[in-house]
């Protein structure tokens, strides 16, 4: 009994000094580095690695014991179909192979061949998000002491990885804010240029999240036609483009009514995209609409080669853009009417005595400045006046306007 309790002693004290040593640090390679330290003095191995889960896969983030950390660091594996990942991912359950001799499945260390396994469920409030494993050249290594020891290693590892990935989560979310925030008066006060305002955006998406395609496409005011002011990929900038409004994407994202996300290109059917530029076909995608103060004005549309690239984060950043592009493509188009209002004559649409002024002040300081000659064609019209004393001037607006 007390050679016993001086063993549970000494664990507690090794598990304490670990849990402190990991909990150091909230700076993520470091602590994996310190994980990797500690579980040789927790559970003795041979090599061993530390794995996140990423989707229906599960990645190697660190290491110990391979002669070649860089090449397997890194390297992911599918959980479904591997017996030894779904047992420890799908029922949280520890698995203890004695003699791996004859079993498939197995991550070669050059140096030994592995003969027996452990490996220990990361669990965090009921989720598993990754996995510890230990090797050993010994076979039946792996004791029941050493699976309890694990086990409450693995406890305090999933804490503290978990505790690092919000608080990188928080730095991340701060820095993308501020990078809008820097981006939004920018984009406003590019506003009256239009191909200056839509490559700012694509900037400015670009540094927030993926962007290795991306797309504006605006309505016209019939909304026949929507037009695609601005299309980017690996290839470059291409030409903008027109598509008939019926069955395209961007009406069905109107009659959506809400962002798409999608993991897969080939989840989404029953609507045409424009295909542009470069071969490559894009796999996810992030498409939200640019609402108007009239109803909607067109769609911002990031994409990624890679699946699954866009997050719940992704997705609040960019309706946030969206909302703030919205609200200046609306000011450019007021303003727009404007000047053409304050330059254009109401009955003929032709430039009026303003425009004139300003333009004829131009061209004669131009003249002056290059020593070259101006000239001025008046046209006027006989005996108008007759005519609208005549027949009213109803008429004589009609024949200005012929």
């Amino acid at each position: 009994l007390v050679q016993s309790l001086d063993q549970r002693a000494r664990e507690a004290e090794i598990l304490r000094a670990a849990g402190t040593s990991i909990n150091a640090t909230l700076d993520s390679q470091e602590a994996i580095q310190r994980i990797i330290e500690q579980m040789a003095r927790v559970v003795p191995h041979d090599s061993a690695s530390v794995q996140l889960r990423r989707g229906d896969r599960t990645e190697i983030i660190g290491c110990r014991g391979f002669s070649s950390a860089n090449e397997v660091i890194g390297r992911d594996m599918a959980i479904s179909g591997n017996p030894l990942h779904e047992a420890i991912y799908h029922y949280a359950k520890p698995v203890c192979i004695a003699e791996t001799t004859g079993l498939s499945g197995f991550y070669g260390v050059p140096e030994y061949t592995i003969r027996s396994w452990l490996g220990l469920p990361l669990l965090f409030r009921g989720e598993v998000i990754g996995m510890l494993t230990l090797d050993s050249a010994l076979p039946h290594h792996f004791s029941a002491d050493h699976v309890r020891m694990g086990l409450a290693f693995a406890s305090e590892v999933a804490v503290v990885l978990e505790h690092i990935r919000l608080y990188q989560q928080a730095l991340s979310a701060r820095a993308r804010l501020t990078i809008l925030h820097q981006a939004i008066p920018e984009i406003t006060a590019l506003s009256l240029m239009p191909e200056q305002v839509y490559r700012a955006i694509h900037a400015t998406v670009g540094r927030l999240m993926p962007a290795d395609a991306f797309v504006i496409s605006l309505l016209r005011a019939e909304r026949s036609i929507v037009e695609h002011v601005y299309m980017a990929d690996s290839g470059g900038v291409w030409p903008r483009r027109e598509s008939v409004w019926e069955h395209s994407f961007t009406e069905y994202l109107v009659q959506r009514g809400t962002t798409l996300r999608y993991g897969d290109v080939a989840e989404v059917k029953g609507y045409q995209f424009v295909r542009f530029g470069a071969l490559r076909a894009t796999r996810s995608g992030l498409a939200v609409l640019l609402r108007g103060s009239g109803g909607p004005l067109g769609l911002l549309f990031a994409q990624s080669y890679a699946p699954a690239a866009y997050s719940l984060e992704d997705q609040e950043l960019l309706e946030l853009l969206a909302a703030h592009v919205a609200t200046a493509l609306e000011s450019a188009a007021r303003f727009a009417d404007l000047d053409r209002l304050a330059t254009t004559d109401a009955l003929t649409g032709l430039a009026n005595r303003r425009h004139f002024m300003d333009l004829a002040w131009l061209e004669t300081t131009r003249s002056q400045r290059y020593q070259h000659p101006l000239s001025f064609i008046l046209f006027d019209i006989d005996n108008f006046k007759a005519l609208n004393d005549r027949f009213g001037h109803l008429v004589g607006d009609e024949v200005l306007q012929k």
